[in-house]
Formats: C-alpha cells, sequence, structure tokens
C-alpha cells in the first residue's frame, strides 16, 4: 500500500473524519493526505502546525523535561486538531476530526494505523 491508500482506509474507520495528512517535521512539508472538505488547504494547516510541534518540543527542553511528545491537541468548538509524531522518523500525523467524533477511538485508530503510515515513509 502507499501512504494514500492507508490514509484513505484511515479515513473510512474515522468518525467525524475531516482531514488527515503525513507531514515532514523539518520543514512543514505535506507528504501525503485526504480529506472531504471543501475549501481547505492541508499544506497551509501542516505547515503551521509542524511550527506549533518544533516549539512544543523548544519548550520541554527548556523546561528541562527529557520527554517525546506522543501528540499535540488543539481543540476548537467545532472540531479537533491531533498531531502526532511518527516514531524514529521526522515525520508526524495531522489528523482534524469535528468534536462529534470521538478523541479516544481517533487516537487508537492512530496507534493502530501507525506502524503502516511508517512504512510508507521515503
Amino acid at each position: 500500500m502507499n501512504i494514500l491508500e492507508v490514509l484513505e482506509a484511515f479515513a473510512q474507520e474515522v468518525p467525524g473524519f475531516l482531514t488527515c495528512s503525513v507531514v515532514s517535521l523539518l520543514d512543514g512539508t505535506n507528504i501525503g493526505s485526504v480529506g472531504v472538505v471543501e475549501n481547505f488547504d492541508p499544506a497551509a494547516a501542516d505547515a503551521y502546525f509542524s511550527e506549533v510541534l518544533k516549539k512544543n518540543t523548544a519548550a520541554l527542553d527548556s523546561l528541562g523535561l527529557q520527554a517525546d511528545t506522543e501528540d499535540v491537541l488543539l481543540t476548537t468548538r467545532s472540531a479537533f486538531f491531533l498531531a502526532r509524531a511518527l516514531p524514529e522518523t521526522p515525520y508526524f500525523w495531522n489528523v482534524i476530526t469535528t468534536r462529534r467524533g470521538s478523541l479516544g477511538f481517533t487516537r487508537a485508530l492512530m496507534r493502530k494505523y501507525e506502524a503502516r503510515i511508517v512504512q510508507t515513509l521515503p
């Protein structure tokens, strides 16, 4: 399977799915995305989220916390934005769902698909 096929399979299982992408943490480049939202530019959101993850890492480092970030959650009144680091890679996975979706279930599905995503990376 290629990255888009894996993301499509993931999207089919996520309640309230809006969009998801795999992104380079180094430069914010989107290497694959799928979504159901019209007039939405995932590449722009991904670039901004890469900066959020970089700032999170810098904040943890400045506090002397030697912890790896598992995921970062941003919530709005209408959506969950969940960015999850892909282990042992310079990539992260960005998933956006409506708030009608289950955050716990989305996280569980992300863990389920994580290895498949990593296998498709360049």
